[in-house]
Parts: C-alpha cells; sequence; structure tokens
C-alpha cells in the first residue's frame, strides 16, 4: 500500500468513525446522566460503546467491498484483519467514551447553570414575597376601620393568595416555577378584587383576555406583581384613581401581554424595582433570551409594561 492509498484508507476509517460519532452524541445526549441513574447510564453506554465499535468495523468492511467492486468488479467485504482488527476494538470504546464524556460535560455545565438561575429566582422571590405581604396586610387592615364586610372578603382573597404563592416550596424547583397561564390570571383576578375593594371606584379595570392564550406556560408570580406594580403607580398614587387595561394575547405563536394606566406624567423613564426583576428573572429562567420584556412611565403620563414570550405547552 502506498502513501495515497494509506492516507484514504485513514480518512475513510476516521470519517465512518465521526459519521457514527453523530449517533452517539444524540444518544448521550438523551440517555440518564451518571449521577442520576448510574447503574442504567453504566449499561447503556457499554451497550453502546459495543454497538458503536461492531458497527465501526462493520461500515469499514462495507466500504472496502465497495472499493473491490469499483477496482475489480466484484463486491467482496474487506474488514480489517490482525493488528487493524484488534486497533478498532480497542480505538471504538475509546472514542465512543471521548464523544460520552464531552457531551455529559456540557449537560454538567448546562445543569449547574441552571441551578445557579434557581438559586437566584428563588432569592427574589424570598424578597418578593414578603414585600407583597406586608402591602396586602395593610390593605386589610385599612379594610377593617372602615368595613369590617370588606375585610372579611379581602382575607379569604388574601388567604388564596398566599396559598398560591407559596404552594409547592417544598417541591422541585421545575414543577414549582411552571404553570399555566390560566392559573396566572385566576390569582391575578384574585388580586385585582382584593385591590378593588381597598380602592373603589377609584380603580377601573378593563381587560381583553385571548383564553387560547391562557392555556400556554408561564413562570409562577408573572402577572401579580405587574398589576401591583401598575396599581402603585397609578390609582395609589391619584386622587381620581385610574384605569388599568390588562391584555393577554396569542399572535402568531407568541404570548404578547400588556399591563397600562394612567399615572403621574414625568419624563419617559424606565423602570425598575423587585417585583419586575423577580418576573424578568423568572421568564428568563424558563424562556432563556426567547422573550422580550419593556417596561417604563412615560412624559404624558401612562405607565405600561409589555411582554411578548413563547408559547410553549405547558408540560405533564
Amino acid at each position: 500500500m502506498n502513501v495515497t492509498q494509506a492516507l484514504n484508507a485513514a480518512i475513510q476509517i476516521i470519517g465512518i468513525a465521526a459519521i457514527l460519532g453523530v449517533g452517539v452524541l444524540k444518544f448521550a445526549m438523551i440517555t440518564p446522566m451518571p449521577q442520576d441513574n448510574r447503574l442504567q447510564s453504566i449499561a447503556l453506554h457499554v451497550a453502546g460503546a459495543f454497538i458503536y465499535t461492531i458497527s465501526w468495523i462493520a461500515a469499514v468492511s462495507f466500504i472496502g467491498g465497495i472499493g473491490t467492486l469499483i477496482s475489480d468488479g466484484v463486491f467482496q467485504l474487506r474488514p480489517p484483519s490482525g493488528p487493524a482488527f484488534r486497533w478498532h476494538l480497542t480505538a471504538g470504546p475509546i472514542l465512543y467514551a471521548a464523544i460520552v464524556t464531552a457531551i455529559f460535560s456540557v449537560r454538567s455545565f448546562e445543569r449547574s447553570q441552571n441551578l445557579i438561575k434557581n438559586a437566584e429566582l428563588q432569592a427574589l422571590r424570598a424578597k418578593l414575597n414578603p414585600h407583597f405581604i406586608f402591602n396586602t396586610l395593610h390593605t386589610i387592615m385599612m379594610l377593617f376601620r372602615s368595613d369590617a364586610a370588606k375585610a372579611e372578603k379581602a382575607m379569604e382573597q388574601f388567604s388564596d393568595l398566599i396559598r398560591y404563592s407559596f404552594h409547592g416550596e417544598k417541591q422541585k424547583q421545575d414543577s414549582e416555577s411552571q404553570v399555566s397561564l390560566a392559573d396566572e390570571w385566576k390569582i391575578g383576578k384574585k388580586y385585582l378584587e382584593l385591590e378593588k375593594l381597598r380602592l373603589g371606584d377609584n380603580l377601573r379595570i378593563n381587560t381583553s383576555i385571548d383564553e387560547n392564550a391562557l392555556k400556554y406556560l408561564a413562570p409562577k408570580l408573572l402577572l401579580q406583581p405587574l398589576i401591583e406594580n401598575a396599581i402603585i403607580h397609578g390609582a395609589s398614587g391619584r386622587e381620581d384613581g385610574t384605569e388599568l387595561r390588562i391584555s393577554i394575547k396569542n399572535k402568531a405563536g407568541r404570548i404578547n401581554i400588556a399591563i397600562e394606566n394612567g399615572c403621574m406624567a414625568i419624563e419617559n423613564s424606565h423602570i425598575s424595582g423587585l417585583g419586575l426583576k423577580a418576573v424578568n428573572a423568572g421568564l428568563e429562567n424558563l424562556f432563556g433570551s426567547h422573550f422580550r420584556m419593556t417596561s417604563e412611565i412615560t412624559k404624558i403620563g401612562t405607565y405600561s409594561v409589555e411582554i411578548e414570550m413563547p408559547a410553549n405547552e405547558v408540560s405533564g
């Protein structure tokens, strides 16, 4: 065998190994991580390494047969023999292990990043919940001074909000953080009812809700902090109150949420706060970079928050 033939043979062998490696890569992406189920992972990849090695030898033999057919006019399998065969038996499992190890490293890094994001989100929510509870209890105390019946109804609404806010704290992070927009809107309406008891005619509510949009995935505690911010900047700060406009639409596979109301006019300004930071963190944790959120108070006296996010189905 001359240098050219040896080079062509090497290219064929490496090329086949690389093509089969794509299958190994996809397999490694869907199999359990060793830390999740060590015995199952080991068993699957021992079998995978065997199949990869045998498939590599078979493919090399088949390609050799194609070469024989082209040169001699007769198809004849040409499996590697002697040292070449032993080299394939050794190199196959090593290549397989290298690919799987690389994929597991990537998956472990992604998992650690998700854990960090989840921890940051939990820290924000830990700060947000006492803030929300204090504001709501203040509302109920004011009602007790003026209307005991309204205060009793407000306590019922508050207990529902608390159950929703803290439900699942001891469950897994994924199941606790991902809900449907229908769940979010249900708790958002309860919060609106609570604030309506406090503000009366000073809070005028106008909603435009696409029921088809409510079946899709949302981070937990998405709407309530946004509604609370709108009321703080609007009805709570104006003697004549304000009209709160809430829109949830499904447009071409994207969920659009808009919350807007009148407020004290100031220079055009982006706004931020604990509630908005928690909402943004929840969206980023769930959708990565595939969402858009803007918030501002304009010089013409309008508070607005707009969110555009993917229309993803709720799993399980």
